[in-house]
């Protein structure tokens, strides 16, 4: 048990990767013994013996992260490629983002996200995201605030984090953007953003954009009228593993049916999935396990 009491299960306190030299596994989570810092145990894969042993499990231990001022909501991990490095996001219920990195033994490089203009519409959704170029090794990682119309991104080159800016694709009007996710191409710095909001007249729509490495470019409104009212992800992104194209899937308010448009050089016009056996809008859209969730 890594913890007795996260608050609530309204948000995700937790995230788990495995490192990528060492194989070791890294958790983080809000623990019992603070509500603002986050809490960490490593797991020694390399272990003698053909039965896991529990003890392989480290101590609970502070990340020495203290940026935050009130209670941890959502928290986001990513390792790179062929490292044992994995950079930590986190926000907490004031809807302020942070950062850092670990580096294999220890954290650091701490960098404030999103603190001046933070949004507590986005408290209930992950707000921001992280991928890895796959090439470059360098990591994105990109955040919601409420008075811009386009998410923000800084990116970490494995020393340093560079200065804030934003995407070049209008999603929607400051304030409404609730859900964002990041997509990396393999053998490729190429990523694809695809971002959720409630619209301006309240209905969620759903955009997108791709990170060539070195600029964002190709926005698209890829449907006006989502499932759901925002509160939940009902979209998922993700790029194949042979011809490595990126793929969007999305509930479109046609109930049970799954929609989807994908991007290679352009976009496609949309298609739709197999319909569900219960007609019943889409909540939650999950690309990578192929799963759909529905109400019952």
């Amino acid at each position: 048990s890594l913890a007795t009491d996260t608050n609530s299960i309204d948000t995700r306190k937790f995230d788990v990767a495995w490192m990528g030299s060492s194989f070791d596994g890294l958790v983080v989570y809000l623990s019992t013994m603070s509500a603002t810092q986050p809490y960490y145990r490593v797991l020694d894969f390399f272990q003698p013996g053909p039965v896991f042993d529990p003890t392989a499990w480290g101590n609970a231990l502070p990340t020495g992260l203290t940026q935050a001022t009130t209670t941890l909501a959502w928290v986001r991990l990513e390792n790179k490629p062929g490292s044992d490095e994995v950079v930590l996001v986190y926000s907490d219920v004031a809807g302020k983002i942070y950062g850092a990195v670990w580096n294999g033994a220890a954290w650091g490089s701490a960098q404030f996200l999103e603190v001046a203009d933070p949004s507590t519409s986005t408290v209930g959704t992950q707000a921001f995201d992280i991928a890895y170029e796959q090439t470059s090794g360098h990591a994105m990682v990109a955040w919601l605030n409420k008075i811009d119309s386009s998410p923000q991104f800084r990116i970490w080159n494995g020393t340093s984090w560079s200065a804030d800016g934003p995407t070049s694709h209008n999603y929607g009007p400051p304030g409404t953007l609730r859900w964002l996710k990041l997509a990396a191409k393999r053998t490729s710095d190429e990523l694809l953003m695809a971002v959720l909001d409630t619209g301006d007249d309240g209905t969620p729509d759903l955009n997108a954009e791709v990170w060539n490495g070195s600029a964002w470019g190709n926005g698209i409104e890829l449907e006006t009228a989502v499932s759901g009212n925002g509160t939940t992800r009902a979209f998922d992104a993700a790029y194949d593993l042979v011809v490595r194209r990126a793929l969007v899937a999305y509930g479109d308010g046609t109930a049970g049916t799954p929609k989807y448009r994908i991007w290679s050089t352009s976009w496609t016009s949309e298609g739709g999935t197999l319909a569900l056996p219960s007609a019943q809008d889409i909540r939650w859209v999950c690309n990578p396990y192929r799963c759909w969730w529905r109400p019952n």
